[in-house]
């Protein structure tokens, strides 16, 4: 993508969202883990949640194994703006001591989501290396935050 277009220019205003929430949780006191993904997928299988799997690098990959203890997770909150033909998500996911916040940011063509758009149920996230490492799997109740408003 050019500089100039609009999922590009969403890209880099959801890059300085997560700069300025990450330094906002810095400022008190938390240990924050920024994860950009390269890449995001949805996919549905017949017996499971519908999963959105996040591609990162294999550095960012580790630090969110090591940072993050999924089994201990609090609260995932779920933002999105849609351009271009793209959802861009910024997760924001907290554990119970509130003390370590991890940031994932990522995006998902709007035209893979729309055969889930009328769906319920619970959903994943799944932030992986380019290796197939898995450094964070989520579980969720509801799918319905990353489908709001999709056709």
């Amino acid at each position: 993508m050019s500089a100039d277009t609009p999922p590009t220019a969403a890209w880099n205003r959801l890059r300085e969202t997560v700069a300025t929430v990450a330094a906002d949780h810095r400022a008190a006191g938390r240990t924050v883990v920024e994860a950009y993904a390269d890449h995001g997928t949805v996919r549905a299988s017949d017996d499971g949640p519908l999963t959105f799997v996040f591609t990162v690098s294999g550095e960012t990959a580790t630090a969110l194994s090591e940072q993050t203890t999924a089994s201990a997770i609090r609260r995932t909150d779920v933002q999105y703006v849609d351009t271009g033909g793209y959802r861009l998500y910024l997760l924001e996911v907290h554990q119970p001591d509130d003390d370590i916040v991890t940031l994932v940011a990522g995006g998902i063509r709007q035209q893979s989501l729309e055969a889930y758009a009328n769906t319920s149920g619970p959903a994943r996230t799944r932030v992986r290396s380019i290796s197939d490492v898995v450094a964070l799997e989520l579980a969720h109740d509801d799918r319905a935050p990353f489908l709001a408003g999709v056709e």
